[in-house]
């Protein structure tokens, strides 16, 4: 993000900095038309490869590695990239936190079109979601997991799967929703 020049843009693109400069007027409307692309990329993405999935029984697994495996591409090295840079540079969260609120909603609307309704309009929905997403966004922005990667990411994806997918799982889940709604209450 900090290395991003209008001149390097045009030159990969190909095109002369005046021909880029005519689209995108400064350095800031670039970013901002990237951060609106790479959203609605991965919404995109998301819809297109949930759409497939067959309301049966392994929906949620395989939910669970649509989602980790859209988490290895180039959208969402971008959006990482620039999520981290806004948390040090205000010019940029001001255009970050309009659209980080834009794709959590676009997110959970198309959810709520693609999974079936019996797990959609259970009280864990959201909960689950945002255990699935956080997690495995977690790990694929640190990229911490070095030794042994690939057995501790399929054991965190197998745990994912037990949490949001068995009756003990989604009984932990209410019951912390449970407990977030009393507290609400009180």
């Amino acid at each position: 993000y900090k290395k991003l020049s209008t001149t390097g843009v045009a030159k990969e693109a190909g095109i002369t900095r005046a021909a880029m400069l005519y689209h995108f007027g400064s350095r800031s409307d670039l970013i901002e038309a990237i951060i609106r692309h790479v959203t609605r990329r991965r919404i995109d993405m998301y819809t297109e490869a949930m759409e497939g999935l067959p309301h049966e029984e392994g929906f949620l697994e395989s939910a669970v590695d649509i989602a980790w495996q859209q988490l290895q591409t180039p959208e969402f090295e971008a959006y990482t990239e620039l999520s981290l840079a806004s948390r040090t540079d205000p010019e940029l969260r001001a255009l970050m936190e309009p659209a980080l609120a834009a794709f959590d909603r676009a997110r959970r609307e198309a959810a709520l079109g693609l999974f079936p309704r019996y797990l959609s309009d259970n009280v864990e929905f959201d909960l689950r979601r945002d255990v699935v997403r956080f997690l495995l966004e977690g790990v694929a922005q640190q990229d911490g997991i070095t030794f042994n990667r690939e057995e501790r990411v399929g054991a965190m994806l197998r745990f994912l799967k037990l949490l949001i997918g068995t009756e003990d799982g989604v009984a932990l889940l209410r019951k912390a929703v449970g407990a977030s709604q009393e507290d609400d209450a009180a």
